[in-house]
């Protein structure tokens, strides 16, 4: 028989591995959700930048034309608007690509969480695994003691 050092090392090893299971289970997940949400908000804001780039080239091509047509109606205001809306776009496109590398970092940081919350299910497995089969020796021999 397997001498432990107190009676509630192999409780606490049984019930300690399922604990670190599910933490470690739950930090992974949660990393999971946050970078899915990241990435959501990346693509949505991506989408709706697209659309008005749309309606920029349209009303730049509009402008093109009425001045190659000579029959300029557009003001030079709506031109400064459009010229505007061009350089908010060039600003959210870098923010894009901030916003981009962040994501890869966290993805980076990602693989590495998955790489040591391996190692700690792993470990909490072994626990659990020894814990249990220690508490069920423990006990069968208390039963077949008592009969």
């Amino acid at each position: 028989m397997i001498n432990t050092p107190t009676d509630s090392l192999y409780k606490f090893c049984a019930i300690g591995g399922i604990v670190l299971i599910l933490f470690t289970g739950n930090i992974i997940a949660d990393k999971i959700m946050n970078i899915n949400k990241e990435i959501f908000e990346l693509e949505k804001s991506m989408a709706i930048s697209r659309i008005e780039i749309k309606w920029i080239t349209k009303d730049t091509d509009k402008l093109g034309e009425e001045v190659k047509s000579g029959e300029l109606k557009s003001t030079t205001e709506e031109a400064k608007e459009i010229e505007l809306n061009l350089k908010k776009h060039e600003i959210q496109t870098e923010i894009f690509l901030v916003t981009t590398n962040h994501i890869k970092t966290n993805i980076r940081f990602f693989y590495i969480l998955i790489a040591f919350g391996s190692i700690f299910i792993a470990i909490g497995l072994y626990m659990t695994f020894w814990g249990f089969k220690i508490w069920h020796l423990v006990e069968g021999n208390k039963l077949v003691k008592e009969i």
